[in-house]
């Protein structure tokens, strides 16, 4: 009995040290707006490189909610972030695709350069409801298609956010 009890606390301590973790949860007590934003977490690959994204959620003032999607290649010299051209698609297992092309990162031409893209309740509703097959990330130097992998899944990141 010993043995299984154990057991049953090894499993469960390495799920819990295995989830998906917030970098900031913020409330200001001055207006009462929240911010939330995930750590950097691996979410697609090529064989040689890696989509690396971050999810945000900041609830305004007034109650509103505003949901962001950032991601970097772990390439350098990519491109700049917050470039004009800059954009992301997904391509779900359905056929359906969808585009953010408005990058509102302050320009950075550094390496690993991230871009910050703005999601609608319809492109929320899509990511929670389907399955990612690709995802092409595009600044300055091209694109690239990445296949869905990784430790966990934008749905997941962006539920860690409620």
């Amino acid at each position: 009995m010993k043995k299984l009890v154990l057991v049953l606390v090894m499993v469960l301590a390495f799920n819990l040290s295995n989830a998906q973790e917030l970098f900031k949860n913020k409330v200001d007590e001055f207006t009462g707006s929240e911010i939330k934003i995930s750590k950097w977490y691996e979410i697609s690959r090529t064989k040689r490189f890696k989509l690396n994204v971050c999810t945000m959620r900041i609830k305004s003032e007034d109650g509103k909610i505003y949901h962001y999607l950032k991601g970097y290649v772990n390439m350098k010299d990519f491109g700049c972030g917050g470039a004009n051209g800059n954009y992301m698609m997904i391509l779900f297992k359905d056929g359906k695709s969808i585009k953010f092309d408005n990058d509102i990162s302050d320009v950075d031409c550094g390496d690993y350069a991230s871009s910050t893209y703005s999601l609608n309740e319809s492109n929320m509703s899509d990511i929670n409801s389907k399955e990612i097959k690709t995802i092409r990330f595009n600044q300055g130097e091209g694109y690239m298609d990445l296949t869905s992998s990784g430790e966990y899944t934008l749905k997941q990141l962006f539920s860690i956010l409620n």
